[in-house]
């Protein structure tokens, strides 16, 4: 029976030890910490002149409208950084060689009937009334068919 109390007196004491450990290891520790002040970035913002900004518009295909947001691609950026105001027509399948009457490629079905930039630039015109148009488009025409048509 001494040894069977040997052994308890021992576990309970390991017990014990454990659990000092455990709550010295476990206790919450106050971290110091120090203030500290932010500082003023300087931001260098390009101003657009006060006098009324010029109006562009992009004419293109899907290519340039992108996949995302608008007024991020790169037609958009490169407006902003010119002081211009943007306006963007971007429809698919009317790049240099697609839309228009003679090249309605059915071969994508996105395409369907499309409308070539110059079918489009009188309505655009009357529509935002642009200081600067700038055609973009074709880059991704692959889809085209590289021998003349005979007809």
């Amino acid at each position: 029976m001494s040894r069977l109390r040997w052994f308890d007196m021992v576990a309970i004491a390991l017990a014990i030890a454990v659990l000092a450990c455990l709550g010295l290891v476990l206790r919450p520790q106050h971290t110091p910490t120090i203030p500290v002040a932010t500082p003023a970035a300087h931001v260098d913002r390009p101003q657009p002149p006060p006098t009324t900004r010029l109006s562009a518009l992009f004419i293109s295909d899907s290519y340039t409208g992108g996949s995302g947001l608008a007024e991020m691609s790169y037609n958009y950026m490169a407006a902003v950084r010119m002081g211009w105001v943007c306006n963007l027509s971007a429809e698919p399948g009317t790049g240099d060689i697609s839309g228009g009457p003679a090249n309605r490629f059915v071969l994508n079905s996105y395409v369907g009937q499309s409308t070539s930039f110059d079918e489009r630039i009188p309505g655009l015109a009357a529509r935002f009334e642009p200081d600067i148009v700038i055609l973009d488009g074709g880059r991704n025409d692959i889809f085209a068919p590289v021998t003349p048509c005979s007809t």
